[in-house]
Parts: C-alpha cells; sequence; structure tokens
C-alpha cells in the first residue's frame, strides 16, 4: 500500500484522475418526489423599479445572504414585478418573501398581487410577524424579538391554491400595487398540482363530528380530544376535514395503531392559536400511529418563552414543537407541512412514567418542515431505526437534522441505525443542517444542502451531553451527499465553520463517507478540530470552491480565507481516498498540528472481509422480499463490488442489488461474493408457507343462501395449525358454520386450502344486515400472506317490526293532506321526539311524529305541544317555530350531503314556503302539506314524493332519517331544539347524525298503551319544603289521557293536584328522598313512571380531623394538619367589613380550634373583649343543645392584641395565642379534654359555634357574625351547630381526593364559574351526550349535593359553607371528577 501523509498529500491532490466530481451511484440526490417546480427571482424578468439584489460573498447583513442562490428581487414602489413563463400546469403556489419588521419587533403587515396572463388572480396577504430573529454575537446564542446586533430569518413563506390552473406556458406576475411604503423581496415561487381532496375514509371518525367547525373563530380543541378519545374507544381513526382548524392547547396523544389524517395540505390545516408556552404541537406517548396529510401551523413566533406570563414550564425553551414526544414502534409520519414552531419534530421522552419510551422504526416522510425556529428535525433519547426521507427542510434555526442520543433522562439508550436520506435542506441559519452528536450505524445518503447561513452542512460534534460515537460499533456511513454554498466565517459566536464539521471535545470515530461533493463553500470545505478523532474514511470526495466569504489571508493575524481541508486536531487521524479539491482560495490542506494525521490515500484498499446485514438467518413468508445489503470490510476498501448468488433458486431468488424474493418453501443459502478477493459472506433463508383468507362467497342471507370463507396457502411439507379469530355484528346464534367456528384448522400437504361454509339461521326476527368476520392469527409452522382477514354479510329476509320509530305500509286509503288525522294514521306506532340539543324544553312543549308510505309518497304526521308559536325570522326560517325532515335516501350516512339524496326540508309555522337547507339537495318537486293550529299547539302533515328523494320504497327498505322541531317563545333566534335521532346540532351538514328508519308492514293495533313520562329527578337544597313535578302523557293513537298520581316511598308528603299532569307536592323535610308514580291511562290501557325527589341535608357540622404530630399554640397556624375551610359569615348584628376562616383538630389531649380573621382596622381598647376585635368559642361538650347553658358549655374569648383569655366558666390548662398576619390576625387555642368532661373517640360529636366580634372605631362593637347561632350564643346553646371528631386526617383526604380526580379526564367536565361567588353554578359535560349524577362531597368525603341531569346541569350550592369540594360526574360509562372552589 502506498501511503501519503500529510504534506505529500498535496501533490497527490493535483494528479490527474483525482481532479474529479465523486463517483456517484446515478441516483438522484435531495427531496426528488416534491412535486413543485420552482422559479427563482433571478431567472425572471423585472419591471418597474424591481431590481435584482445578491450577495456573493454571503454577507450576512444583507438580506440576500439567507435568499436561495444568495439572489432575490426587490419590489420598492407600486409597479414593480418579477414574472416568468411557466412551464407545468399547477393550482398551488408557494412564494418565499422577505418584507420588514418593525421597530418593536412585533412585524408589519402587506401584500402582493399575483397575476397569471395579466389578470388579477389573488391578493396575497404577508406579514413579517413570523420572520426576524435578533442576536447579540458573542452572548449565549439566544434570539431576542427586538433589534440586535445580528439578525437571521428574514424570510417567510406563504402558500395558497388558485381556483383556475396555471398552464404551461402561462406568465405569472408577483407585483406591488398596494401604496405602503414597504419594500418587498421575492425568492422565488414554487408552482404545483393539487390533488382531490381524500374525503372521510371508512373507519374514520371526523372532528366535526365532535363539534370541530372549520374556518370559524372558535376553539376545536375540546372536538379533537372528544374524537380521538372515541377513536380510540371504538378501534377507529381520525380525519381532519378540509379548512382550518383552531386548537387553544397542545393535542395529548396516548394511542396506538390509530391513524390521523387529513384532507391534503392543501385543504387542511390545524392551527394552534396560543403564543404561550407548551401551548401547541402534538405530544405524543404512542405507538403504531400513521399521521398524514395536513398543515400544522401557530401563533407561535419564538424559540424562547421571554417574559410571557404563567409560563407551564421552568425553562427558557417555548416547548413549542410541532411533534413532541415518543412514537413506539413502526410508526409514520408523512405528508405534513409544518412551519413556524420551535421545533418541526423532536422525537424523545422526557415526562414519567419512567423508564421514558424508547421511539424505534419511525418513518417520517414527503414532509415539509420550514420556517422553525429551531431544529427541522431531532432524534433525541435513544431514538433508533428510524428515517426521514424524501422531505424538504427551509429556513430553520437550528440544526436541520439531527441525532442526539441525550441521556439525562431515565430510561435513555443509545442511538442505533437511524436514516437521513434524499432530503433537501436549504437556508439553514444557524447550526447544521445535518448533525450528529453521537451512536452507531446511522446511515445519511443522497441529501442535498445548500445555502447555509452561519452554520456547517454536516455536523459531528461533542457539545451535548449524551452517549457518544461508538468503537468498535457498527460504521456510521455518509455517502452521495452534496453540500452547496455552506460553511462560515462567523457563526453566532463569530466562529468558523466548515461545510463539515469535526468539534471532537471526547472523540468522534467510526465513519465512512462516500462520494460526497463540497461547492463554493463560505469558508473552509472540511473542518477538523478537537482529539480522538480516529476510524474516519473519505472516500471520493469533490471539494470545488472554499473561501467565498470576504475573509482573506492575513499573515500577522494569522488568518486564511478557506482550504479545502482545515486541520488543527490534536490526536489520531483521518484518512482521504480519492480526493479532489479546486478553486480552493488558501490550497487543498493545512494541518496547524503534527501530532495529528491526514491520510491521503490513492492506491487500492483490498478488501479484506464481506458480511450481509441485516445479520442472521432469516424465515420469508412466500412472496415475500427482502433487501440485502453487503458490508465491506474495510470500509475504505477500494473495490466494493460484489455479486449474488442463491443455492435454490426455486425457493429464494436474488438479483444484482442484493434484493431476495421467497419463491417457494423450502431453504436455500445467498451468497455474497466481492469483486476484490473473492471473499464470501453467507445467509440461509427459510420459506414458510404464506396463509391467506377470502371470503369466496361473500354474501349470505337468511332462506338458504349461503357464504364460505377459503383459508389457503400455497405448500406445505408438514400440517399446520391455523388460528383465527371470529367478530362481526352477527351472534352465533344468527347462523350455522361448516366445520364449526373453533378457532383454528389444519392445512395437510394433501389439503392446501380448507372451506368453511356459513349458513345463516331463518329465523323470525328482524335484524338487519349482519356481518361475520374472521380474522388469521400469526402461529407457529406458518407466516400470514396479505390477505389476512374476509367478511360475509347476512342479508335479513324478515320484515321490520312495527315498532317506532317505523314507516309503516298505507293499509287502504293513503292520508290525504287536508287538516284531517284519517284512520290509516292508527295503523303505526308513535315516535317521540325529545331530545334536546339546543336550549332547554319549556315544561309545557313536547312532539311526536308517525309516518307511512305507498308507491308515490312519504307521508309524516307531526303533532306538537306548543302554546306559543313564532314566524318572525324571515329567511332565517329555522330560527322560528319550524318542524324540520331530514331525509338520506339512500341511507349512506356521509358526514357531508352527497348532493343526490341528502335533504333539510323546513315547513316554518304560518309560513306556505317549503324550505330547503344550504346543504340538502333543492328539489321540492310534488311536495305538499298542511301546518295547522290545535288546541294544544300545532300539526304539520306533510306528503313527500319517492321520485323528488330519488329512491324506490320496499318493505325492510331502510332510510335515513331525522325529525326536529324547532321552538321560539319570544321572537328572535330559537330557544331550542329538539330532534328525535341526532345528539347535536350538525344535522344541518352532517347526514352521520340522522337515524335509520325502516320501511315495514304495519296491520295496526285495536290499541296500543300510552307513554307516561313523570319527568327527571330532583335533588332539592336543605330547607326546601315544596315542589311541582311536570309530567306528561301521550297515546299512540292520539287518545285523550288521564293522570295519576301517588307517593311510593320516603316519608309522607301532600300531593295536590294528583289527577293532573302537573302535580304540588309539599311538607317535605330536609335529608330525605322521595319517590312519586305517575300513571297514565287511554281508558284501557295504563303506563306508569317514577320520579325521585331528594332533600338536601341540613349542613352543620364542623369536622374536627386528628392532629397528626404536635400543634404548637403560637398564632402561626403553620402545621401541615390545619385545613381552615369552614367560614362565620351569618351576621347577627350591625354590618362586619371582615371575613373570619376557621378549622378545628384533635387528638386524645385536646380539641385544637384556629381561626384567621382578615380585617384592615382593627381595635383593642375596651375593657370588655367581646366589645373588641376578637374571635368567640362556644362548646356544648354533651351535645344536648338546651336553651340555658348547664355545666358542660363554656364560651371563650380570644381578642386581638391580648394575652389573656376569657372564659364564662373557669377551666384549667387551655393554651392560647394570636399573631399578626398581612391584613388582619390569627389565633389559636387548645382545650384539654379533661376540662370538657370528654373521652374523645372518632365519631364523637360535641355542640359548636364561632362568633367574630368586629370593632373599627373603638367603644362598643360595631357587629358580630357567627357560623351557626345567634347573638345569644353566650346563654343559649340551642342554635349550635355540631362538631364531628373524624378518623381521616386531613391530609389523608386530600391525598385521596387528588388521587380521585384521576379517575378519568377531567378535561370533559367544567364548572362554569369556579371558583362559585354566588351558590349558582353550571356543570357543561362534553365527550359524550348521557344523562348521569352529579354528587359533591367536601373534603372529609361527605355528599353534601346531588342532581342529575346531562349536557348543561345547573347547581344550587348556596347552602354550602365556603371551601374546596370535589364534583364527581357519574353515568353508566364513564365517572369523571373536578375540583370545586366556594368563596
Amino acid at each position: 500500500m502506498k501511503k501519503i501523509v500529510s504534506q505529500l498529500a498535496l501533490l497527490i491532490a493535483c494528479q490527474a484522475p483525482l481532479c474529479m466530481l465523486a463517483q456517484s451511484d446515478g441516483l438522484p440526490r435531495g427531496a426528488n418526489n416534491m412535486p413543485y417546480t420552482r422559479y427563482e427571482a433571478e431567472n425572471g424578468s423585472v419591471g418597474g423599479s424591481a431590481s435584482l439584489q445578491s450577495s456573493v460573498q454571503f454577507v450576512q447583513s444583507d438580506i440576500a445572504s439567507e435568499a436561495s442562490n444568495q439572489k432575490y428581487v426587490s419590489l420598492p414602489s407600486n409597479g414593480s414585478f418579477v414574472q416568468w413563463k411557466t412551464t407545468a400546469a399547477a393550482r398551488g403556489v408557494n412564494l418565499r418573501f422577505t418584507m420588514p419588521d418593525n421597530s418593536s419587533g412585533t412585524g408589519q403587515t402587506g401584500s402582493l398581487n399575483l397575476y397569471v396572463n395579466n389578470v388579477l388572480v389573488k391578493t396575497i396577504d404577508l406579514s413579517s410577524y413570523w420572520a426576524y430573529q435578533y442576536f447579540d454575537v458573542g452572548g449565549e446564542g439566544d434570539p431576542y424579538q427586538t433589534p440586535r446586533t445580528k439578525t437571521f430569518m428574514r424570510f417567510d413563506e406563504v402558500h395558497f391554491t388558485v381556483t383556475n390552473t396555471i398552464n404551461s406556458g402561462d406568465t405569472i406576475k408577483i407585483q406591488k400595487t398596494n401604496g405602503d411604503g414597504l419594500t418587498y423581496g421575492v425568492d422565488f415561487v414554487e408552482l404545483e398540482p393539487v390533488p382531490a381532496a381524500i374525503t372521510l375514509p371508512a373507519n374514520y371518525l371526523s372532528v366535526t363530528d365532535f363539534g370541530a367547525v372549520a374556518n370559524d373563530a372558535n376553539d376545536d380543541y375540546a372536538a379533537f380530544n372528544s374524537c380521538i378519545a372515541a377513536a380510540k374507544t371504538q378501534g377507529k381513526n381520525v380525519y381532519i376535514p378540509a379548512g382550518r382548524f383552531l386548537l387553544s392547547d397542545k393535542i395529548m396523544l396516548n394511542v396506538t395503531n390509530m391513524k390521523i389524517t387529513g384532507a391534503g395540505v392543501w385543504y387542511t390545516q390545524v392551527y394552534f392559536s396560543t403564543d404561550k408556552q407548551f401551548y401547541g404541537g402534538i405530544l405524543a406517548r404512542s405507538s403504531g400511529v400513521e399521521i398524514s396529510n395536513f398543515t400544522l401551523g401557530t401563533a407561535n413566533n419564538d424559540r424562547l418563552k421571554y417574559d410571557e406570563a404563567n409560563p407551564r414550564d421552568g425553562q427558557k425553551y417555548k416547548i413549542y414543537k410541532g411533534f413532541m414526544g415518543t412514537y413506539g414502534n413502526g410508526s409514520s409520519i408523512h405528508d405534513i407541512w409544518v412551519e413556524h414552531f420551535e421545533c418541526g419534530f423532536w422525537i424523545g421522552g422526557y415526562d414519567a412514567p419512567y423508564p421514558v419510551d424508547v421511539t424505534r422504526n419511525l418513518t417520517i416522510a414527503n414532509c415539509r418542515i420550514r420556517n422553525n425556529y429551531a431544529d427541522g428535525v431531532n432524534f433525541c433519547v435513544g431514538t433508533s431505526s428510524s428515517t426521514v426521507t424524501q422531505c424538504s427542510l427551509r429556513n430553520n434555526g437550528d440544526d436541520g437534522l439531527a441525532m442526539w442520543p441525550a441521556s439525562d433522562v431515565q430510561g435513555s439508550v443509545q442511538e442505533r441505525n437511524n436514516t437521513f436520506s434524499n432530503n433537501t435542506i436549504e437556508n439553514n441559519w444557524r447550526a447544521g443542517s445535518i448533525a450528529i452528536f453521537g451512536g452507531t450505524g446511522h446511515q445519511v445518503h443522497h441529501n442535498y444542502i445548500k445555502d447555509g447561513v452561519g452554520g456547517s452542512g454536516i455536523r459531528f460534534t461533542n457539545d451535548f451531553a449524551g452517549f457518544t460515537f461508538e468503537y468498535p460499533g457498527d460504521v456510521i456511513h455518509l455517502y452521495e451527499n452534496t453540500i452547496e454554498n455552506c460553511g462560515t466565517s462567523y457563526d453566532l459566536w463569530n466562529q468558523m465553520r466548515g461545510a463539515i464539521e469535526f468539534f471532537a471535545g471526547s472523540g468522534i470515530s467510526n465513519m465512512q463517507f462516500d462520494n460526497t461533493t463540497i461547492l463554493n463553500s463560505q469558508r473552509d470545505a472540511i473542518r477538523i478540530s478537537g482529539n480522538n478523532l480516529h476510524h474516519i474514511v473519505f472516500t471520493n470526495t469533490t471539494i470545488n470552491g472554499t473561501g467565498k466569504d470576504p475573509v482573506t489571508r492575513d499573515i500577522p493575524a494569522d488568518v486564511y480565507g478557506g482550504f479545502g481541508i482545515y486541520c488543527d486536531a490534536s490526536s489520531q487521524g483521518m484518512t482521504f481516498n480519492n480526493l479532489s479539491v479546486t478553486d480552493a482560495e488558501s490550497g487543498t490542506f493545512i494541518n496547524r498540528n503534527s501530532g495529528f494525521q491526514l491520510i491521503f490515500q490513492n492506491v487500492n484498499v483490498p478488501v479484506t472481509g464481506v458480511s450481509i446485514s441485516p445479520a442472521g438467518d432469516t424465515t420469508l413468508a412466500l412472496n415475500q422480499t427482502v433487501q440485502l445489503t453487503p458490508v465491506i470490510i474495510p470500509a475504505d476498501a477500494t473495490n466494493k463490488t460484489v455479486s449474488w448468488s442463491t443455492s435454490n433458486s426455486a425457493v429464494v431468488t436474488v438479483d444484482a442489488t442484493g434484493k431476495i424474493t421467497a419463491a417457494g418453501i423450502g431453504s436455500a443459502t445467498i451468497t455474497v461474493t466481492s469483486g476484490d478477493g473473492n471473499k464470501t459472506a453467507t445467509k440461509n433463508i427459510s420459506v414458510s408457507p404464506a396463509v391467506n383468507v377470502k371470503a369466496t362467497d361473500e354474501t349470505a342471507g337468511e332462506g338458504g343462501n349461503t357464504g364460505s370463507f377459503t383459508i389457503s396457502t400455497a405448500g406445505i411439507t408438514q400440517s399446520a395449525t391455523i388460528h383465527y379469530a371470529i367478530s362481526g355484528t352477527a351472534t352465533a346464534g344468527d347462523y350455522i358454520a361448516n366445520p364449526a367456528l373453533s378457532g383454528t384448522i389444519t392445512l395437510t400437504p394433501s389439503q392446501l386450502s380448507q372451506t368453511i361454509t356459513i349458513t345463516p339461521v331463518d329465523d323470525t326476527q328482524f335484524e338487519g344486515t349482519e356481518t361475520i368476520r374472521l380474522t388469521l392469527l400469526p402461529g407457529t409452522g406458518y407466516k400470514l400472506g396479505p390477505d389476512t382477514v374476509a367478511v360475509i354479510s347476512i342479508n335479513d329476509n324478515d320484515n321490520p317490526p312495527c315498532t317506532a320509530p317505523v314507516i309503516g305500509l298505507v293499509n287502504g286509503t293513503a292520508p290525504v293532506i287536508d287538516q284531517n288525522i284519517e284512520a290509516a294514521w292508527a295503523a303505526v306506532p308513535v315516535a317521540n321526539i325529545n331530545q334536546v340539543v339546543l336550549g332547554s324544553r319549556p315544561a309545557d312543549y313536547s312532539g311526536k311524529w308517525r309516518a307511512l308510505y305507498d308507491n308515490n309518497n312519504l307521508y309524516l304526521l307531526v303533532e306538537v305541544n306548543d302554546a306559543t308559536r313564532m314566524s318572525d325570522s324571515g329567511p332565517s326560517w329555522w330560527e322560528d317555530d319550524v318542524v324540520e325532515i331530514f331525509i338520506d335516501g339512500n341511507n349512506s350516512k356521509g358526514t357531508t350531503y352527497d348532493g343526490a339524496n341528502d335533504f333539510q326540508y323546513g315547513f316554518r309555522w304560518n309560513d306556505n314556503t317549503v324550505h330547503t337547507g344550504g346543504n340538502s339537495v333543492t328539489n321540492t318537486t310534488g311536495i305538499n302539506f298542511r301546518m295547522y293550529a290545535t288546541g294544544s299547539g300545532y300539526t304539520a302533515e306533510i306528503a313527500i314524493p319517492w321520485t323528488t328523494i330519488g329512491t324506490t320504497p320496499a318493505i325492510g327498505k331502510a332510510i335515513g332519517l331525522d325529525v326536529q322541531i324547532d321552538d321560539d317563545d319570544n321572537g328572535g333566534t330559537r330557544d331550542a331544539q329538539t330532534t328525535t335521532f341526532a345528539t347535536n346540532t350538525t344535522a344541518f351538514q352532517n347526514p352521520a347524525v340522522f337515524g335509520t328508519v325502516y320501511m315495514t308492514s304495519c296491520s295496526g293495533s285495536g290499541n296500543q298503551p300510552p307513554v307516561a313520562n313523570a319527568g327527571a329527578d330532583t335533588n332539592l337544597n336543605a330547607g326546601t319544603t315544596s315542589v311541582t313535578l311536570h309530567g306528561t302523557g301521550t297515546d299512540p293513537e292520539g287518545n285523550t289521557v288521564t293522570y295519576s298520581w301517588t307517593q311510593v316511598s320516603g316519608p309522607t308528603a301532600t300531593l295536590s293536584g294528583a289527577n293532573t299532569a302537573n302535580i304540588a307536592v309539599s311538607a317535605l323535610a330536609d335529608g330525605n328522598t322521595y319517590v312519586f308514580q305517575l300513571t297514565v291511562s287511554d281508558g284501557t290501557l295504563t303506563a306508569s313512571d317514577n320520579v325521585s325527589v331528594s332533600v338536601g341535608a341540613s349542613v352543620n357540622v364542623v369536622h374536627s380531623y386528628p392532629a397528626g404530630g404536635t400543634i404548637t399554640i403560637d398564632g402561626v397556624i403553620n402545621e401541615a394538619a390545619w385545613m381552615l375551610n369552614n367560614s362565620a359569615g351569618k351576621t347577627v348584628i350591625g354590618t362586619p367589613n371582615n371575613t373570619v376562616t376557621f378549622g378545628a383538630l384533635w387528638d386524645n389531649n385536646n380539641l385544637y380550634i384556629a381561626a384567621k380573621v382578615l380585617d384592615n382596622t382593627l381595635s383593642n381598647d375596651s375593657p370588655d373583649p367581646w366589645n373588641n376585635d376578637a374571635i368567640e368559642i362556644f362548646i356544648d361538650a354533651n351535645n344536648n343543645k338546651l336553651t340555658t347553658y348547664d355545666g358542660f358549655d363554656n364560651q371563650f374569648i380570644k381578642a386581638w392584641n391580648n394575652g389573656s383569655l376569657f372564659s364564662k366558666t373557669g377551666v384549667t390548662g387551655v393554651q392560647h395565642a394570636w399573631a399578626a398576619i398581612s391584613g388582619g390576625y390569627a389565633i389559636e387555642m387548645s382545650i384539654p379534654w379533661s376540662q370538657l368532661g370528654i373521652t374523645p373517640t372518632a365519631g364523637k360529636q360535641i355542640g359548636f359555634d364561632i362568633a367574630n366580634d368586629d370593632d373599627d372605631n373603638g367603644g362598643d362593637r360595631d357587629a358580630q357574625a357567627v357560623w351557626m347561632g345567634t347573638i345569644n350564643n353566650y346563654q343559649n346553646t340551642a342554635p349550635f351547630g355540631t362538631l364531628t371528631l373524624e378518623s381521616t386526617a386531613a391530609a389523608l383526604v386530600n391525598n385521596l381526593v387528588e388521587q380521585n380526580l384521576r379517575i378519568a379526564n377531567d378535561n370533559h367536565l367544567q364548572i362554569v364559574p369556579n371558583p362559585v361567588s354566588n351558590g349558582n353554578a353550571t356543570a357543561i359535560i362534553s365527550g359524550g351526550s348521557e344523562t348521569g349524577t352529579i354528587r359533591v362531597f367536601d373534603l372529609a368525603g361527605h355528599l353534601v349535593y346531588s342532581t342529575k341531569g346531562q349536557l348543561r346541569i345547573p347547581l344550587y350550592l348556596q347552602t354550602l359553607p365556603k371551601g374546596l369540594y370535589m364534583v364527581r360526574f357519574e353515568s353508566d360509562s364513564r365517572l369523571i371528577n373536578k375540583k370545586l372552589l366556594i368563596k
């Protein structure tokens, strides 16, 4: 081997044939799959006062230094323009522009016009709000929002679509016309085709189904969370339709195997609207997710939190990343446009529980990661085997792509085998376009890095704590990369950086660079510093152009302008094979330390061995393909050509690239042979049978029509037991399987397939279409093929039952729309309209409907009880009293109206027009209706032709339907909306919320029972003695009903009006629950319903908790056990202007009382302590509550600024103290149990009260307030409250409450307002519409209030004392908790 070291290498570098471009595999470098065509400003033609600006020497104070190719066109005044002739058709436009900031750094707004063939197409609104980051040179490198010494990020981008396609050959022009005095700059325009929007896929839930509304100003955060939660529960995916959705906080994504997709980056934007620390982005602890096809935007415009109020995290960074957290194993994020975040992607776990999750096998592909304030993508905290490919990264403010194996989190591991491939990284204005800080086995290849500002193209460093580079270990391989216009003489610390930078604090090793091209470097092409750099080999490196910035050779200052290789490293060495350096300002290389070897080789490096990656034997499924890669030893061998062969091509084939294909069952050996030295390596491949399942007859039906599954394999040599699972909507009783569905079948070499025949049971029960799903499961001795799931549908041959809701076949004469209810209607049952989705339903308001059909029409009869009817809203017809009919003719239930047979019809009171909704088909041909007043409201008779609906009626056929009524009682907007099926107000845009109603034959009934509704259960406050109950009764035949109320349980109450719908109940008592029954009769049949009424218990108890330790009586009240959650707010004389809170503790020796008084005016001038500012304690030790004091009663008075204690009856051993506090004073007191004649035990109760004396101006007191009693507490114990000795320490109760609060996501329960000041609040339930119970507990766990309801539940808490409570909502499906403060 011929080896040339240090200075001798300069001669070699200039000898032919080394002075050539790096050898290449001919494959494209960069993100070649990006669909846009770029039109650079310098290649366009200009007019008006437009001019080309450039910075060929990369002068950072020039705006052009940050432009593509360091050139842009300036548009300083009206009429200035730049234009191009297009070469491809497009509808998507992306403009990179610059415009000035303002003096405060908050940006300015402006606009430019887009013309196509001189026709104005769009006025493009622009802002510099997201641009401009300022720095102090030599500082910490932190950005500022106001101008400083150095300015970066002077360009931003805006993207949009145009209505009409821009065709190839059209002329597009960007022109200033607004006359605003600002100078704009255009860097380039990118044009691209825009594919059709992605519509709602099968098995997806749309965020709009959960309340999200596109393109409005309202927060969609709760809707997104609800949709994700529902999809997680149902095993479905999430769809975000076209439009802009505002999120006020970051998304916490904790799911597995879920897909989240938008309609496409040109259609769907998710915009985080809160510009505060940790309020934006997607924070995941997920696995197996796929996220795609939308744009992420944000109100954020900085990297640091600066001085914002109430930051969520103590550190200085914004923690506002597009994608954060961990993504488990096998996740994919693709076709995402993410900009203006602190970082685009930061993949790493930092949060409990520990150890943190590690992301593996994540793929980030086809993403546009632009204009972010720090890293574009950072694989951190152990992220391994993950890839960023085919992505465009531009104008990011730290490393564009980074691998940082940080080790400062519990569970951190080394990073291995990550890949950055085929990415384009441009205009990175800090650090490195690609940065690697450690790890092993990484690959970086086919990337194009261009136009860096203030940093390197690729950098390797140990700057940050973590796992470093491994040696020995797998080689980090960088190949087929191009770096253009990178490196710098002035980073943020005024330091020099190479286009490729090595800065080794603790060693860099084990790297192989192949076919690297470095062009037009601003300073040095490769810069090597630090120590312990070894086993680093460059092969086929082309360097063309160095020292392109203004810095030149300065001999006295020992400054050089730019080398191909600049080295001042101190130990070990680096090898370069086949190096070409041309146009280097200062020369090919300089080595400033003889202790470091720069080795340049131009002789053959022989192959000493070869291996195959991935290593180890492999088992494949039939027809599976795998790519094998040769690993040449040593990594810098000159001739790396190999050939591949197989020992049995009937089993496994291999092509020239090493890709193997499983062609048959059996085993084969794959051999790789090096072209140099015939070194070989082998890999054994076994091919197992691939098992698949198909529904060979996918439609079965009752009445003898069978279906079949076939499970098969291409070939096996021994028997294999194949495992499967059965699911679907059909139950085991709905069909007979032959053979029986045991969960396994056996395939043999002589029987390679088996068919399972499904014979539906021909029952008489209507079930609709049902499904059977067979899913193959992994097992031993076989592999799963691509077809692992098959489904058979079972069609029903039974008629739907004639039970509401239903559409009955007309039997005899069809109804006539004539204000008479004909006999035909008696044959079909009544469906109630009782789902309130807007407002609240008055007690006298109800609705019901029936439906009939014949071959011509759908008939609807809608009867509404409503005393007040309005029709005053003009074109906004839905704001009045209206019957709304929603129809989905083919029952497809899409999330948007299909334009074919989805209808919204409106029939308004006192209006002869058939109205249609804005999304509805507008066909009203042949519709006949009458709406007329009745004794209790109004009735609508409606006939709609089937030809108008666009479907043919038949028994057993279903249509989508909802009947809704709008109620307006006082003009203006409607007061309520009530539905039959929909659980929200979105039926006008979303047919998915309609119900499904079948057509059937109804013979009619002589009489059907009536329907009774006693109303919702009621909870009353303590002290309430009467209530009115509102019941309703309806009869399916429309007959008059009678009412009868009786009491079922509880203490005897008084009932008035027991034979009417609304009954008055009196003589109720506190602390009791009553049940009343309403019976409704149509004269023959009856129906009943119960309602419960609960009256709250009196709130007159103070809870004394165990002290749990020593209580020092000093007035300071600083022991952890104290909880002052009671108040003395009952005024008995005067008007107090102070407040007092108090609490009680106990142990085996003493009762402890503490009180805190907030009072700005204090007085202590009277010899009588009760006439000063003072706290009075009243004790009734035997709790007999007499009207006079006995030997167990006492009164204690502790005055402000007074060292003595007044007691009504002399006792010994009482300790007492007062202390000044901010805004008032506090007292503490301990009373020995021995002086009260009591042996303390948990559950013991004594009579108790506390009073607060207030004196503001000397003399007698001005006011007194007590907890429970009267001004006569000093002589009468009867009105005292009760003090209970509790067994649970307050701290433990608090902990239990805190733990209990984590039972469910409390975001789905809101208390408004919270804190509550006047006793009135509302509980708002989201994430579902079920009815549940609200219960309120104090901190001792006592139930103090309860009520029932759904969605919005009023709370009446006036009787509860001030303090902290826990509110719980409980239904059949979930339990949610929330803290509540009453003050």
